[in-house]
C-alpha cells in the first residue's frame, strides 16, 4: 500500500499570473475595445455614405443663376428722332400693365442720341501726289519785274508733259528750238512723240524754281522730278524762254545730272 501510494501523482498547485502576462492581457483588452468602437463608427459612416475611402470627389455643381422676373425688363427706349404719337404724348412702351408703380415712368423716358463724330477719309498717296505735281508760287523765285506769265507756262508745260497730251505738249516749244547734242529738230520730235506714246503713267513735279527775265527772254532753273514705272530720276534743269506773239516759248532746255 505504501509503494503504491508514493508511485500516485502528486497535485500541483496553480501558478500566478506574471507582471508580464498582465500586461499583454490587459493590451489585448485595449485594441480588442478599440476594434470594437472602430466597427462601430465604421458601420455608422457607411449607412450615411461618409466613409473616406468609399465616397469619390465629385465635380463642383454649377452654381444657378437667378432669371430675373419678367416684370424686371427693360423696356425699349425711343431713340432720338422718333415722330410722337398722336396728340403730342411720349411713346410708351406699352409695359404701364407689367412694371411696378414706383417704376411705370421708366417706360416713357426718352433719350436723346448723342450724334456719332463724323470721320474724314485721309487723303491717299495717289492723290496727294496728282494733286502736287507742279512747284506752287509760294516755292517759286522770281526776279522783279518778272512776268508772271512764266510760272503758268512753266506749269501747263509740266501738266501737258504728265497727261501725255503730245500736241499740247509740244506747243510749248519754239519753231526753232535747238535740242541738247547732235539731235536735229525732226529726231527730237519724232523721239518725243514716241516716247510720250508708251503706255504707263508719269510724274512730274517741279520744286526749287528761280526765274530770272530780260525783255523778251528768261531763263528758269529749278529741280525737276520724274517718276515712271517704279523709278524716280531727280535732276537739275535749265529752259531758256523767248516771248513770241505774247507767248513764252522754250528755246532750249539744259539737263545737269
Amino acid at each position: 500500500m505504501n509503494s503504491l501510494s508514493s508511485n500516485a501523482p502528486q497535485p500541483h498547485p496553480p501558478r500566478g499570473i506574471s507582471a508580464g502576462q498582465t500586461l499583454l492581457w490587459f493590451a489585448a483588452g485595449v485594441a480588442g475595445m478599440f476594434l470594437l468602437v472602430s466597427a462601430i463608427f465604421a458601420v455608422k459612416l457607411a449607412m450615411q455614405g461618409q466613409l473616406p475611402f468609399t465616397t469619390t470627389a465629385s465635380a463642383p455643381r454649377p452654381v444657378a443663376t437667378a432669371t430675373p422676373p419678367a416684370s424686371a425688363a427693360t423696356p425699349p427706349i425711343p431713340a432720338a428722332g422718333t415722330a410722337a404719337a398722336p396728340g403730342g404724348s411720349d411713346f410708351e412702351s406699352g409695359s404701364d400693365g407689367i412694371l411696378p408703380p414706383e417704376a411705370a415712368h421708366l417706360s416713357k423716358v426718352s433719350i436723346a442720341a448723342t450724334p456719332a463724330p463724323v470721320q474724314t477719309a485721309a487723303p491717299t498717296q495717289a492723290a496727294t501726289t496728282a494733286a502736287m505735281p507742279v512747284a506752287t508760287a509760294s516755292t517759286a523765285v522770281a526776279a522783279p519785274g518778272a512776268d508772271p506769265a512764266i510760272g503758268r507756262q512753266l506749269q501747263a508745260w509740266a501738266e501737258a508733259w504728265e497727261g501725255k497730251a503730245i500736241d499740247d505738249y509740244l506747243q510749248h516749244y519754239a519753231s526753232d528750238f535747238q535740242p541738247a547734242g547732235k539731235l536735229s529738230h525732226p529726231d527730237w520730235l519724232a523721239q518725243r512723240r514716241q516716247r510720250l506714246a508708251r503706255p504707263g503713267t508719269i510724274s512730274v513735279e517741279i520744286s526749287e524754281l528761280d526765274i530770272r527775265q530780260s525783255g523778251d527772254t528768261a531763263s528758269a532753273r529749278f529741280v525737276q522730278t520724274y517718276r515712271a514705272s517704279g523709278q524716280t530720276l531727280t535732276d537739275r534743269k535749265t529752259l531758256e524762254l523767248v516771248r513770241r506773239d505774247g507767248k513764252w516759248l522754250i528755246l532750249r532746255e539744259y539737263t545737269a545730272g
